[in-house]
């Protein structure tokens, strides 16, 4: 999944039918720690995470 999206224009991260992030891969793996999450455990679900 990370190679197909790192260099796209811009990612939105939602969460709970909100917007919590949006940017380039490299400014979300800084600021987002949703998104570095889905980076490094894609496999992961939101019913995993509970």
């Amino acid at each position: 999944m990370v190679k197909s999206i790192e260099n796209t224009n811009k990612i939105v991260v939602v969460e709970n039918d909100k917007i919590e992030s949006a940017g380039e891969h490299k400014y979300l793996l800084k600021n987002s720690t949703r998104y570095r999450t889905l980076v490094q455990y894609p496999q992961l679900t939101s019913e995993d995470e509970y």
